[in-house]
């Protein structure tokens, strides 16, 4: 009966996450996760180090 009760807790706390990203999430890519044009554009050779490091 006490092992019941442990499972019981841990079905809920896996559940949790579930169930709050399904009401309030979404998997629309954030503005700041989105490349700026100007640094995709750029394309760097073998053996040239990127703009940002040198």
């Amino acid at each position: 009966m006490e092992w019941n009760m442990v499972f019981y807790i841990s079905t809920a706390i896996a559940l949790l996450p579930l169930i709050v990203f399904n009401v309030w999430g979404s998997a629309e890519v954030q503005w700041w996760a989105s490349q700026k044009a100007s640094t995709a554009s750029k394309k760097t050779t073998k053996g040239e180090a990127p703009a940002s490091i040198a």
